[in-house]
């Protein structure tokens, strides 16, 4: 039943979205505006997702966002008004409306969710001037006095965010539940834990720094969020020093565990609620067997939030999983999520022994160049090798499937997987969408590429993933009955090599060391990648037509402004799917490296060296790609764009 109500609820928002485009496109300018205005005074978030629709609407006709949209109106609603200008990037306009503003309106939580609309769009410096010009006055709803926590982090004022957390977390449903990342999908009412209590406003600030670390990231501000991340290093020193009380019931198990709770690394929900994160815990415990940090660990992982159990089951050797109701009571889960303030391993950020922080993506990047250096196992495909994926029950399971898709046993198989809006319900284009595949016809040269050297294709994914085309030996397993996430980890075990992107399966494919064809990428993070990858990354084209090189993308202010859709609309950029021929070349690269054929694949690019050293120099740190390489194809194509093409090249120069 809620399945049902789900998709009319979806399919509703598709008709009211497509009924408000077609109006921009007719009606005037400032009726265009009074619309999406009116919907802030119902749902800020329907208001959000209308401006985009309405900017495309001025971009189709040239008209500038700085339009003058003053009416009637607009006076008498200036701060909701003024809220729809922020969200269109008419920042100017909307700072002449904000000097005109009746100073009796600072009190008013409307004034206040206009500065949450400066939050939400990286303007920092207005939000905090808000804050400055109403700081005496107390905003009644705890989603406000939350953002004027954040705020006012933002603006060095610890003192005034302690005072608002505090307010916030004894009057909201869940003010008091840890928080280290939006991914954990924490509860909306949260039964508050004396360990909590215990953490007191040192404890609220450690979430605060960590959930402002996160959404500065997501607005485009990213090259804030290091200093934000540091801030709760400090704060999980001294609490450690406070040696919190725990409960007799958790004393007794730690002894029966024979752990103390000075050593043990808690690792909360985030490492398990996404396949990605999944992969990014195996990284994770490679640090600790090359001696980045010490001690027991256990991984905190109720049935509900776990994306894989199957993936989860090979780290046993690895730490102690606890499974609420299972192998652990439903207190001392609670109270050991309650902890992590104090033993919490950090999902966002890394501290390296002589006090550097970095992202902690930065950190595996690094992660993987000195793994292989070492010439490391790969501990999650030995686990695997040695459990489930050497059952014999498997091994007859699978051979009946490729049976019955017209596979014979000898045949080698490609494993590929397009990442597309389905799986998180992402709409039109919005937010996360930045990372999906595009065009499943893209990808059809690749594909019988691969089926003209002999091989076959099987399709990852979710089961509403977009249907691939019939095609000879091709297999949408992802909207196969016989999907599973235990044949899933199965079939990119034994895959010739794997064809993906910038997503959670890819992690998966990395950490049982497979060769990768990795396409149409976007993100803004250092990647996890083995030396048996093989990327391309989207282009980015800036406002003035010009593409992005490759130190734009990966340095300060550009590398931030690829979190989503919406960060680059602001900046007026827009993002590409890599051509067909650009995920060919990739492909074949792969093919050629997976069969330890390299060097008739290189012998085209007689240039290959010099490319490379190109890329390399053109690079904010050497790992930002972990070990991996770029196609050599997508190099030489783009050479002259996305590459700097000499040492004295300006490195600064920024568009």
């Amino acid at each position: 039943m809620r399945h049902r109500e789900g998709r009319f609820f979806k399919k509703t928002q598709a008709v009211f979205f497509a009924g408000a485009r077609r109006l921009f496109a007719v009606l005037p300018l400032k009726a265009s505006f009074f619309l999406i205005t009116l919907t802030r005074f119902f749902d800020r978030r329907i208001s959000f997702f209308l401006v985009s629709d309405f900017r495309a609407v001025l971009q189709r006709n040239m008209r500038p966002v700085h339009s003058n949209f003053s009416s009637l109106f607009t006076t008498r609603f200036p701060l909701q008004a003024t809220g729809t200008l922020i969200c269109l990037g008419a920042f100017q306009q909307a700072r002449e409306w904000l000097s005109d503003c009746d100073p009796v309106l600072y009190a008013n939580e409307n004034f206040f969710a206009l500065a949450l609309d400066y939050l939400d769009w990286g303007e920092f410096e207005q939000a905090t001037s808000i804050l400055h010009r109403c700081s005496e006055y107390m905003p009644t709803t705890p989603l406000l006095l939350y953002y004027k926590a954040c705020i006012a982090l933002l603006d060095n004022n610890e003192a005034l965010a302690v005072r608002c957390l505090l307010h916030y977390a004894d009057h909201a449903a869940n003010g008091w539940c840890p928080h280290q990342n939006i991914a954990a999908r924490y509860p909306e009412i949260y039964a508050p834990q004396p360990t909590d209590k215990n953490a007191g406003s040192l404890g609220l600030l450690y979430d605060a720094y960590n959930f402002l670390g996160q959404r500065v990231i997501r607005v485009g501000r990213g090259e804030l969020a290091i200093d934000l991340y540091r801030k709760t290093f400090e704060i999980q020193d001294s609490l450690i020093k406070t040696q919190p009380q725990i409960s007799e019931e958790l004393q007794h198990w730690l002894q029966q565990e024979q752990l103390r709770l000075e050593d043990l690394h808690i690792f909360p929900w985030e490492w398990v609620t996404q396949i990605g994160h999944l992969g990014m815990l195996d990284i994770q415990f490679q640090m600790r067997d090359l001696g980045w940090w010490s001690g027991p660990a256990v991984i905190l992982a109720p049935p509900h939030k776990t994306a894989n159990k199957a993936l989860l089951s090979l780290f046993e050797k690895q730490a102690k999983i606890l499974i609420n109701g299972v192998n652990i009571s439903e207190n001392l889960a609670q109270e050991l999520f309650s902890l992590q303030r104090y033993r919490g391993t950090h999902f966002n950020a890394w501290r390296f022994p002589d006090g550097e922080v970095v992202a902690w993506q930065q950190a595996g990047a690094r992660l993987m160049r000195q793994w292989e250096a070492a010439q490391k196992p790969y501990p999650l495909r030995q686990a695997f090798d040695e459990g489930q994926g050497g059952s014999q029950a498997l091994s007859d399971h699978v051979a009946a499937l490729k049976r019955e898709w017209g596979m014979q046993p000898e045949d080698w198989y490609v494993c590929l997987h397009v990442r597309d809006a389905e799986f998180y319900g992402e709409l039109r284009g919005f937010g996360q969408a930045i990372r999906n595949s595009g065009d499943l016809e893209t990808y059809q040269d690749a594909i019988r590429y691969i089926t003209d050297q002999g091989g076959w294709v099987i399709k990852l994914g979710g089961p509403k993933a977009p249907a691939l085309p019939a095609m000879p030996r091709v297999v949408d397993y992802a909207r196969s009955p016989a999907k599973s996430e235990l044949l899933d980890l199965y079939l990119i075990r034994h895959a010739r090599f794997f064809i993906g992107t910038t997503s959670g399966l890819t992690n998966v494919a990395i950490s049982f060391n497979g060769p990768c064809a990795l396409v149409n990428c976007a993100s803004p993070d250092a990647q996890l990648w083995s030396s048996k990858v093989r990327f391309i990354f989207k282009p980015i084209i800036a406002e003035n037509g010009q593409p992005l090189n490759q130190l734009q993308m990966s340095s300060t202010p550009w590398r931030w402004r690829t979190f989503n859709v919406e960060v680059l609309e602001r900046y007026g950029a827009r993002i590409q799917n890599n051509t067909a021929d650009e995920i060919l070349e990739t492909v074949k690269e792969v093919f050629h490296l997976a069969l330890g054929k390299m060097e008739v694949y290189q012998k085209d690019f007689p240039e290959e060296q010099v490319l490379l050293s190109r890329w390399q120099r053109s690079l904010d740190f050497p790992e930002f790609y972990g070990a991996a390489l770029p196609s050599l194809y997508y190099l030489q194509k783009h050479a002259n764009t996305f590459l700097l093409h000499s040492e004295a090249e300006d490195r600064n120069f920024f568009i």
